[in-house]
């Protein structure tokens, strides 16, 4: 019991201090100001805390609950999105000052690889049926979040009226696919097909119960922040 709260303390110091330092560092720029917990990134951050600060109770006290197993599924996707689709879609386009600083390793690496570790080690085996389905719930939420702000005349930093590229409809049009655009509702199905596939393959490892499994995932995961931030650098 005493390394299942250990692990879930971490992920919770992981996730507040990233937010923290990210509150404290940016400055108009990517994530900053007043609209810095409007991004998924700040947001999965923060959920993943909550659930793993209510998991210590449930550790402490042996009385696991299926719901909150449930919950803590759909938000550790969500983690897992954020880990995945910043290393692959916006790492490119980001300064590598931002790459290598202790707010991004936090908030886009550290957290969702300690979450990942705290699921694969320590979460009882959830039987719903379809359940790699509950892990679209979170991409499919913040969707219509974004475009309600959008429409609520509510910006993001810079004023920008989209949190991210690729749900710029203004710039890429809905259904674009030419001129090097990409329309956002073909971005939106990479992403969501990117969390099924996050969901089918962390299942996957969770049911073959491997003992090696949170380690050669978390140095994976590092493995690929680290080549994703070398590449930057040419």
């Amino acid at each position: 019991m005493l390394k299942n709260i250990i692990i879930k303390v971490s992920v919770i110091l992981s996730a507040i201090i990233g937010v923290v330092l990210q509150m404290d560092t940016a400055s108009g720029g990517f994530m900053s100001g007043r609209s810095l917990i409007m991004y998924f990134t700040i947001q999965s951050n923060l959920w993943i805390a909550m659930i793993a600060f209510v998991g210590i109770f449930v550790a402490i006290f042996n009385k696991p609950a299926k719901g909150f197993y449930l919950l803590k599924y759909i938000l550790t996707r969500g983690i897992l999105l954020t880990y995945v689709v910043f290393s692959i879609l916006l790492s490119p386009s980001m300064p590598l000052s931002y790459l290598v600083s202790p707010s991004n390793l936090l908030v886009h690496t550290l957290t969702p690889v300690l979450a990942m570790v705290d699921y694969l080690m320590n979460d009882h085996k959830i039987t719903v049926n379809k359940q790699s389905l509950y892990g679209l719930i979170t991409p499919a939420y913040y969707l219509v979040f974004s475009y309600t702000m959008y429409f609520a005349g509510i910006r993001f930093s810079d004023g920008s009226k989209f949190p991210y590229f690729f749900l710029d409809f203004e710039s890429n049009g809905w259904f674009t696919f030419n001129d090097g655009k990409l329309g956002v509702v073909f971005w939106y199905l990479i992403v969501m097909g990117i969390i099924y596939l996050i969901s089918v393959v962390a299942s996957n490892i969770k049911r073959r119960n491997r003992q090696d499994s949170p380690i050669m995932v978390a140095v994976g995961m590092v493995l690929l922040t680290l080549i994703v931030t070398a590449i930057r650098l040419f």
